[in-house]
């Protein structure tokens, strides 16, 4: 009922029609249920996936993926931005469960750069009444319309050295305090970015590389974005962006965020 009356109240210019408004969950309580029962966070504070567990009983799956088909676009359309962006992140989260349950069992994630025949560019569900795919959602929406770096940082592509999965949903509500703890999380990791001030050297995540151009439309430069990060003091952030300062890599582990 307060889902009900949340909905109906969100759109009282522009009253829903009440199988729409039933349609419309701002909690995402589906997916919360899904991430309870299935999502672990370890000691270190990563988040590991009971992907056998969900292939044996894909109930709760199914569920949160239903709720998410359901919401049509004249629901999106009179969403805050806000509310479309956490709509969108829990959309590839959930989805990207579905593509790994569909091919487990397997030990690597999918693989995010593969040209041909890879199943993040196959439409395999529906989203606003349309065939939709994860690429799409992540490249054509979230990238290219929304133009924030740090949902980047809250897309969980199902790999050890990604961004891990947040084990509650994002809510239109708190999507700034979230989308900022999502970056933290990552970046404050020393096994995904640091800086060795002796050696004048970064040494980041190949996920920042592979983004790079996302950060230089916000930041001008990664290097810019990473001192404003990683610097413990005004100097040193003015050091950081000198340009003889040098980036190396950490090697990429494409296991699979799996929970036996």
């Amino acid at each position: 009922m307060l889902v009900l009356f949340f909905a109906l109240t969100s759109f009282a210019k522009n009253p829903l029609k009440p199988t729409e408004a039933l349609n419309y969950d701002p909690n995402f309580t589906h997916v919360a249920r899904l991430y309870k029962q299935f999502v672990v966070v370890t000691k270190e504070h990563h988040t590991q996936v009971k992907y056998s567990e969900i292939k044996s009983n894909p109930e709760q799956l199914r569920a949160a993926t239903q709720s998410l088909s359901d919401v049509t676009d004249v629901i999106y359309s009179r969403m805050s931005i806000d509310e479309k962006t956490a709509f969108y992140i829990n959309a590839f989260n959930v989805f990207m469960i579905q593509a790994v349950v569909d091919h487990y069992p397997m030990k690597k994630a999918l693989d995010p750069k593969a040209w041909f025949s890879s199943p993040l560019k196959d439409k395999f569900f529906t989203l606003l009444g349309k065939p939709q795919s994860l690429d799409g959602i992540r490249n054509d929406i979230l990238r290219y319309e929304f133009k924030n770096p740090k949902i980047l940082f809250a897309l969980c592509e199902g790999s050890v050295d990604g961004p891990d999965l947040n084990p509650e949903p994002y809510l239109g509500s708190h999507i700034h305090v979230q989308l900022d703890d999502a970056e933290k999380r990552f970046m404050k990791d020393p096994l995904r970015a640091s800086y060795d001030g002796d050696k004048k050297r970064f040494k980041i995540s190949k996920y920042l590389k592979r983004y790079n151009k996302d950060f230089e439309e916000s930041y001008m430069m990664l290097k810019t974005y990473l001192a404003k990060l990683l610097a413990r003091s005004p100097k040193e952030q003015m050091e950081m962006q000198d340009q003889r300062i040098v980036t190396e890599f950490y090697e990429w582990n494409d296991s699979l965020n799996d929970k036996p």
